[in-house]
């Protein structure tokens, strides 16, 4: 299908999700976020595959093409997946995993900005407060509680 020199309206991806949830980025790809979303909310992914999804949402987030969308329609979408990754690289004791996952919540709380991005530091702070991660607190890092409270 040809275009007539407008951008095509986003396809779903190939996971059956809306073509409003894939996201387009300046290189010309997409990202969906429900997939993301799901990826890091599972507790059975591989820390490789958490770890690629943590690393292109935060290449992602830097992009306008991907972040104006995201902003308007899908502020809040990855804030429970974050803290979902972020309690599953404490559970296995992935330092790495959880700063790339606490770095990319503080990177999307000042992206997305309020009330989106307090919610996101309220999660953080249920998930901190109830004790799930408190053996583990040495892996959640100081910029990330910096970065939202500023």
């Amino acid at each position: 299908m040809e275009s007539d020199g407008e951008h095509s309206p986003p396809h779903a991806c190939g996971a059956g999700h809306r073509a409003s949830h894939s996201l387009p980025t300046s290189a010309g790809g997409s990202v969906c976020v429900s997939c993301a979303a799901a990826l890091l909310s599972s507790a059975s992914a591989p820390s490789h595959h958490v770890s690629h999804v943590l690393a292109s949402l935060s290449l992602a987030l830097a992009d306008p093409a991907f972040l104006a969308p995201l902003r308007a329609a899908h502020p809040r979408l990855l804030a429970v997946p974050l803290v979902e990754a972020l309690a599953g690289a404490a559970a296995r004791r992935d330092a790495a995993l959880a700063t790339q996952a606490s770095d990319l919540a503080a990177d999307l709380a000042s992206a997305v900005g309020p009330p989106a991005a307090s919610e996101l530091v309220a999660r953080l702070a249920h998930v901190l407060s109830s004790g799930s991660l408190v053996k583990h607190l040495h892996m959640v890092r100081v910029p990330l509680l910096r970065a939202t409270l500023c």
